[in-house]
């Protein structure tokens, strides 16, 4: 599992990256943002990248909170919105 946290709109959050199925070598990681003070997640789980993630880190970019991700088969980089 890939973690980072960080704020979002002032929300502390946490943006883990899990493998489902795990441990198949088939699998694709799952990006979830997690709501650090009400315990829960924010929306749904999203499928990140097909083969697994290597990296993941919150950060702001223009002025945005998002998480970036980058993929372990094909080295995509991919960048999620956080806030509004």
């Amino acid at each position: 599992m890939l973690l980072d946290t960080g704020t979002a709109n002032g929300l502390p959050i946490a943006v883990t990256c899990t493998y489902d199925p795990y441990p198949d070598t088939d699998f694709i990681s799952v990006l979830r943002a997690w709501d650090l003070e009400g315990g829960h997640t924010l929306g749904g789980p999203v499928a990140a990248h097909e083969g697994g993630a290597l990296g993941n880190q919150i950060t702001e970019l223009d002025g945005r909170t998002v998480a970036v991700t980058v993929g372990r088969g094909n080295a995509s980089v991919r960048v999620w919105a956080l806030g509004r």
